[in-house]
This record gives structure tokens, sequence and C-alpha cells, in this order.
């Protein structure tokens, strides 16, 4: 008859089975993964490996109540073990060899690892839950002055502690688990694709106001600055002061129940053609009750039109107009209630005491900002439809964040745009700034200090401006694309991290350079399958083999004559009398995709036809056939045909 501490432990087994059933499902996940359809599907799976955390901890719990300790261990740690090689990588350890031929090892010392002076992988990783039932501190031998300690545990004696011996080049490495970037950069790179605020209300100086939506509400700034970025900073809070969008708080009014201090820093954008440096407060930094005010924030949803839609719509209007909202965040007032959430420290000079500021605006930095922001734009629209009626159309649909992106099919419905759109902002303390067009005969209307570029000629024709991602010559009413490779590019080794990096610098909203954007596709799918020898996956850090850095290099080396591309950005005739879409789809063993073209036609018989967008996968690493993979096309392909019908609004023959 079997004992019960036996039927216990095989019953843990068989839990033991199952978890490993999960393991292997999300090990086949990682075989078969499909960058642009499993990217986002990742941190789902990473978080499933949590709650097997827990599953682990829960078999501990019940180990525990067994009389055998020692067969409670050996079964543990033998499950934790197994999870930990496969899942969990560490440097090795020690990180250099080290000399023991003066140490006196009493005998026998039985040594959980007779070799614990050479260099190893890490077999298993302790939680502080299992630590002190493994090491008994009291059975400790010090093996001299400047020399480490011998601890027993249940697994043998343990050397522990300093040895005082001197190295040089001395690799050191600080592990942190962690998903949040990764997926942040790869959603970046493979996505191009209800209303529970209350209402804002102008105020007396017609700025507007709003309110945070608070879940639950949670019981030295100065830096080396070299003297340029000290004065630029210093300008950017003098300015904030000054144009009262925060304002000091006296010692009387800080006995608040509940407030919050974020942090600042400043952020250098050199390819700003105005504010170069930005502060930015760290609204995601935690406070002494481990909470951040991001994480007591509702985030709100997305309320404007996505990327891909505004930017195919730039494409259809003879004459574009695009400007952007100067400050647009602190032209919105925030509530007098939520405005202790948003307290910072601050002096001029160290010469100064450090005094106490509120911010009295929705603030940069904040995980509500975009929403609220957004919302006072759609409110501001509807409010002033009947004043405004075209700039109110065109602020529902045309604007991405700040930025404004949109058009006419004349020159007198541009202008009249451009006034009802200055004016309806200006009703709401908001200015549009940045105003740039491709007709020199609307920017006779905009004051020179409120343009993008300056009215007189310029014989350097490259002259651009950045929008959404990509670059736009009003001059020549051409798009192009910038890719700015950093000159450690080439001296730095050749990692997984350094060509996603590289990768991630391809923003192709429209997919107009769709062949090169999915050969950066197929070779981070080569990336992902990459495996060492002894069969683990290789580290971000490691350098690759040889042959893929000669793939990389080849595509890296070419790179930049992206910087040569040019492509028209109207897509369509004047006075087109008819509108046709043709969509072509293909497939290969390495990819698929879809694009788009439009087909105009005039009256004079005139014909133009030109590539809109387009969409391209990489084929699963599990071989599948290519009349399947051409329904896979197929498929996107329809979809880019909603994708074009919904955001176009045109009357398309298909």
């Amino acid at each position: 008859m079997a004992t019960g501490a036996e039927r216990k432990l095989r019953g843990l087994k068989n839990r033991k089975r199952s978890i490993l059933a999960s393991f292997a499902c999300i090990t086949e996940f990682a075989d078969n993964f499909q960058a642009e359809y499993d990217a986002l599907e990742l941190s789902v799976r990473l978080d499933n490996l949590a709650a097997l955390w827990t599953e682990f901890n829960s078999v501990q719990s019940e180990l525990e109540v067994l009389e055998d300790v020692d067969e409670v261990m050996d079964a543990y740690l033998k499950d934790r073990t197994e999870f930990d090689r496969c899942y969990y990588r560490t440097k090795d350890l020690p990180s250099v060899s080290v000399d023991v031929s003066t140490w006196d090892i009493p005998n026998g010392i039985q040594l959980a690892d007779p070799s614990f002076y050479k260099p190893s992988n890490i077999d298993v990783i302790i939680g502080a839950e299992l630590f002190f039932d493994i090491f008994n501190p009291s059975e400790r031998i010090l093996l001299g002055n400047s020399l480490p300690w011998l601890i027993n545990s249940k697994v043998g004696w343990i050397v522990s502690g300093n040895t005082h011996q001197k190295y040089t080049n001395i690799p050191f490495a600080c592990n942190i688990a962690t998903t949040s970037d990764l997926h942040r950069d790869m959603e970046r790179f493979w996505s191009i694709e209800d209303d529970s605020m209350k209402a804002f209300s102008p105020q007396e100086t017609a700025s507007l106001c709003t309110t945070l939506a608070i879940i639950n509400k949670p019981g030295h700034i100065e830096s080396r600055f070299n003297r340029t970025l000290a004065k630029e900073y210093r300008d950017f809070m003098d300015e904030y002061l000054r144009l009262g969008h925060m304002q000091q708080i006296e010692e009387v009014q800080t006995t608040t129940p509940s407030s919050f201090f974020p942090p600042h820093h400043p952020v250098i954008r050199e390819d700003h053609t105005t504010t170069k440096v930005r502060v930015v407060f760290d609204a995601s930094c935690k406070s002494a009750t481990g909470l951040s005010l991001n994480d007591i924030l509702e985030v709100g949803p997305v309320i404007q039109d996505d990327l891909r839609s505004i930017v195919m719509r730039s494409r259809l209007h003879s004459f574009l107009l695009i400007a952007d909202i100067t400050k647009m965040f602190r032209q919105i007032n925030l509530h007098h209630k939520d405005t202790p959430y948003q307290r910072i420290f601050w002096r001029s000079s160290s010469s100064e005491p450090v005094r106490m500021y509120e911010l009295k605006t929705v603030t940069y930095g904040t995980a509500s900002a975009p929403y609220l922001a957004t919302r006072v734009l759609k409110q501001l629209a509807k409010d002033e439809e009947q004043n405004y009626p075209l700039a109110s159309r065109a602020t529902l649909v045309d604007f991405y964040m700040d930025d404004f992106v949109s058009g006419t099919s004349t020159i007198y419905e541009a202008i009249e745009l451009q006034n009802q759109m200055d004016s309806m902002f200006k009703s709401a303390g908001m200015q549009l700034r940045k105003w740039a067009c491709n007709s020199s005969e609307i920017l006779k209307y905009i004051p020179e200090n409120n343009r993008a570029l300056e009215s007189s000629v310029d014989l350097d024709k490259d002259k651009s401006i950045k929008t959404l991602g990509l670059h736009w010559e009003p001059m020549t009413d051409r798009l192009k694309y910038m890719i700015q490779l950093e000159p450690d590019d080439v001296t730095q080794p050749i990692t997984k991290r350094t060509t996603l990096s590289c990768i991630a610098r391809i923003f192709d909203p429209l997919g107009l350079v769709g062949p090169v954007v999915v050969t950066a596709k197929i070779f981070m799918q080569i990336l992902w399958s990459l495996r060492e020898e002894n069969g683990k996956v290789y580290d971000w850090d490691c350098e690759l083999p040889a042959d893929i850095k000669n793939q990389w290099n080849t595509f890296y080396m070419q790179l930049d004559r992206l910087n040569e591309f040019r492509i028209e950005r109207q897509v369509l005739l004047p006075d087109a009398t008819s509108i046709e879409m043709h969509i072509f789809s293909d497939a290969s063993e390495h990819a698929y995709g879809a694009c788009v073209y439009l087909r105009t036609a005039n009256s004079l018989g005139e014909i133009k036809v030109a590539l809109l967008t387009s969409r391209s996968k990489v084929s699963p690493l599990k071989q599948l056939s290519i009349p399947r993979l051409e329904l896979c096309a197929a498929l996107i392909a329809a979809e880019l045909h909603q994708k074009v019908l919904d955001s176009l609004r045109l009357e398309i023959v298909t």
C-alpha cells in the first residue's frame, strides 16, 4: 500500500506534468513565431509564466506538510531546477576563475559544488521563500582573513563571500526580468495599424479645463548639466511659471491628504525646429506607497483615427495643410482638486532654496494626458460646429495627437480652412503653429513667424518637415524616408539587441518601402529562431554568428539608400471623374502580402495610377504550402480593401 506521502508526491508529479505541458505550448509558440501576428500576444504568453511560478509555490506549500523533509526538498528542487534551466538565463559565476591554492578547506567537508572556483552556469535560482529552509546559518566556518565562509545546507557546504582578490577587465552584469521595453519596441515596428470623461468647461481665460479620472487615490532635482543644457532647462521651467502653467505652493497649502511629487528630467530633440529641450515629468515613478500616479490613473480609450488612415487621406488632397498645436497639453487647465497630484520641487539656481510648485495643466508624462487632450479637441469641434463648420469637421478626423494633417481640392477652400482653424483654436486659448503647405499662394495668408519654413527661396532643396514619422517636402510635394544611422552602429558588436534597435528606426506606416521592411522582418524571424550549439536561445547581447552578421551587413550597408527615395504625395488626378481601387496579393515561402493601387481618370482622358499602401507578413517557421500562404495574402488584401474604404470615405470602384 502506498503511504500518504507517496500518494501526495505522485499527485504532485502529475501536476508537474501538467505544468511542463504548459511550458511545451510556450516552446511551440516560440518555434512557430510569426512576429507580426504574435508580437502583441507575447506579453500574454510571458504572463502565463508568472502563473506557473505561483503553481510551483503551491506545490511547495503542499510538500512542506509531508514528514520526509529531505524527500520533499529533492522533489521540489528537481522541479524548480528544470523550470529554471528552461526559462531563465544568468551570467556564469564566478565571473573569472578564483585561485584557491592557499585556502585551507577542512577535511570531511562535502561541497555542494566542488568546482565552485571555476566559472560555470547557474543550475538553480532559489527564492527567498525557500532560502532559509535550505541553509543553516549557525553551521558556518570562516576560511581565513579576507576569505569567504563555508555555510552548511541541505545540498552540501556552500562557499560564500568576498575573496578580496584583484582582477582586471571583469564584466559586471545586473539582471532584471522584464518584457515591457522589448514588447513596446516590437509593437511599434509590427503595428502600423465610450466616453467616460466629464465634459470640460471654458474658463474666463478662454483656456479649457478637465479632470483626472483616478481609480484609487494613494494614501533633488538638480543634475550635472552642462552650461547650455542647464540654461535651456531653466528657461523651460521659467516659461512654465511665467505662463501660469505652474504656481508656487505656500506652506499652509501643503497639508493635502493626498498628493504626488513626480521627478522631472530633460528630453533633448536636436531635430526639432522649435524647442530643443523639453522637461518631462515622470508620473510612473513609485511613491512611498509603492504606487505611482500613472498606476492610479485611467488611461482612457483612443478616440482619434489611426496613423495609417490619416496619412492615406493626406494623399488625396490637391493642397495639403499641416500644423501643430502650441503646447497642447499645457493649454488645458486641470481642475484645482487634482493639482495636488502634480506637485514638484524646483529652484532656478543652487543659491536659492528649494520650493514647492503645483502644475496647473494637463501634464506630459501622465498616462491620461493623451486621452484628456484629444477628448478636449473632440469637444471643441462639437461645440464650435455652427461657427466653424470646416474647422470642426477637419478637427474631428484629421488630428493625430497635436498634429493637424488635412487639405482641400481648391486654393479658396484651403485658405478658408486655415482661417477657420486659426480662429476656432484661438477661441479656446490655443494656437496653431508651424503651418506648411505645398502652395505659395496659400502661404501668403499665413504670417511668416507662424510658418514651418521660411518664405524666402532656399537653394537647399532637401529641407523638409518631419510629419508623423514621414518627411514631406512642401516645395516638391513629395514624401521621403530618412534613416538616421548612428556612427556607433558600425563599430559596436552585432547582436540581436543592436539589430532590433536599427530595424525599429524603419517607420513605414503606408508600406511604401515594403520590400525593405519585409526583408527586415524576415531577418528578425531568423534571429528569433537562432540557437546556440547547446540548443539554448541566443542571448540578446551575444555576438551573432559570422554568416548571420554577413547577411546583416549586406542589408545594413544599403539602408541609407532609402534617403534617396522620393514618391509623389498626391495619388489622385485633379477633378477626377472615376476612382478605381486595384488590389494585388502574392505569397512566397518567406513572406506574403498585398498592395493597393488607385487608378483615376478625368474628363480630359488623363489617367493616373499610384501606389497607395501595402502590408506584408513573414511566413511562419512551420512550413505551409504556397496555396495556403496565398490564402493568407488574400486575407490581407481583403483587410486592406476595407481599411482603405473606411479611411478615404470616397466612392471608389473596386
